[in-house]
């Protein structure tokens, strides 16, 4: 090892260099209280840096903050040759630059508060978005976004009675527009007698109802695809109003059965 002069300027005025094999051993920061674990050992204020391509200043390569979090990289960015993987949980994470030929995949939840401009976000958890989908596939929307789920999992299968008024929505805050898709089919053939569809809402002028047509439970297959007031359909849903479902039967069912899915989407 040996000392080797380097340019004048706002450098360090002289420097160590190293001909010999690599570094065997811990590595162990000069500076106070380093890390008592790991190959390398640094201090809570230390940081490694790297020079940059216009040998003008440094790069911070990673940093260690007050609040026990790392930072990795500078302002410029960071950039992963392949696919980024979060396993735990995404709290904040500001994204404001370009995801180009990667992906971001996140096991936990993830954030974003920022734009992720391109490239592809899987997330197995809860994704919550802070503003508005401004564009979609290319095309810029308008009011929220897109429409978003707001009940998916309404599948009620085997049913053989009636079903009492059960909430899609309970009650917004503000007044929403919603649009309702739902579909009753016969599985089971039963007694000859009908079965209809209520959805209820109200608009925070009056209470309103749609009721479907008659769906005869005389043959499986029957659906409120081939009766009146099909699916789907709109609503103005007034602020603290809930938007509701039921069913009805004419009478027993007999040996028969059915089915009811309903989707609801936030349209504006």
């Amino acid at each position: 090892m040996g000392s080797t002069g380097i340019a004048s300027g706002n450098l360090p005025a002289d420097g160590l260099s190293w001909n010999g094999g690599g570094f065997v051993g811990t590595f162990i920061s000069g500076s106070a209280n380093p890390s008592v674990t790991g190959l390398v050992r640094l201090a809570a204020g230390d940081t490694l840096s790297f020079r940059n391509q216009a040998n003008l200043a440094d790069v911070v390569g990673i940093q260690h903050n007050s609040d026990d979090t790392v930072t990795v990289g500078g302002s410029a960015g960071v950039k992963t040759a392949g696919n980024l993987t979060v396993a735990g949980t995404m709290a904040a994470t500001t994204v404001a630059g370009i995801v180009a030929a990667t992906s971001i995949t996140d096991s936990g939840n993830a954030t974003i508060t920022g734009t992720l401009a391109s490239g592809a976000t899987t997330v197995t958890g809860n994704l919550s978005v802070s503003g508005k989908l401004a564009s979609y596939n290319g095309s810029t929307t308008v009011g929220v976004g897109v429409p978003y789920l707001v009940q998916s999992n309404i599948a009620l299968t085997g049913q053989t009675a009636a079903i009492t008024t059960a909430n899609l929505v309970v009650g917004p805050p503000v007044p929403n527009m919603y649009r309702v898709s739902y579909y009753a089919v016969v599985t089971t053939t039963g007694n000859a007698v009908n079965l209809t569809v209520t959805i209820g809402w109200n608009d925070g002028i009056t209470a309103k109802t749609l009721v479907s047509g008659n769906i005869s439970c005389a043959a499986a297959g029957n659906s409120s695809a081939s009766v009146t007031n099909p699916s789907p359909f709109v609503v103005y849903l007034g602020a603290t109003q809930n938007l509701t479902y039921a069913t009805a039967l004419s009478g027993g069912i007999g040996a028969g059965a059915y089915a009811l899915y309903i989707v609801t989407e936030l349209i504006q």
